[in-house]
């Protein structure tokens, strides 16, 4: 059974995503929801948001999302990750709602839609995981 509060307490403690503006809002089933609050250090030369920084949040949001299917104690690696940036991203926050299409043995993959307060699609990202064997 997935703990959803156990793993919102990791995530968010986590060092990476706390330097990146990263919270898990929603996790279960299959989807999560994370927010990116904007930091200026995260901006280019153009003020908007550096596109590494959406695709971090992609990365992070999916596996958010295959961790819910998965288990807390699993574990699994990003082996491909595709972002299509569609807006330029110059708001002080935005929400990355990932879902799992599908979930292997050994691979999984999700989508990902990075959407500002309005609703408007900004990126949007799809995401390979392989599925490292459980111990034990």
């Amino acid at each position: 059974m997935f703990d959803a509060k156990i793993y919102r307490e990791r995530f968010n403690e986590h060092q990476l995503v706390r330097r990146m503006g990263f919270v898990l809002e929603e996790v279960g089933d299959g989807t999560a929801r994370v927010s990116c609050t904007v930091l200026e250090e995260w901006k280019n030369s153009q003020g908007i948001l550096h596109g590494g920084v959406i695709a971090s949040l992609i990365d992070v949001a999916i596996a958010a999302a295959l961790k819910s299917l998965a288990g807390l104690s699993s574990r699994f690696s990003t082996v491909e990750l595709k972002v299509n940036y569609l807006e330029p991203v110059d708001c002080p926050v935005v929400w990355a709602q990932a879902r799992i299409r599908r979930k292997g043995v050994h691979t999984a993959f999700g989508v990902c839609e990075v959407v500002d307060e309005k609703g408007r699609l900004l990126s949007y990202g799809t995401g390979t995981f392989f599925i490292f064997e459980q111990e034990g």
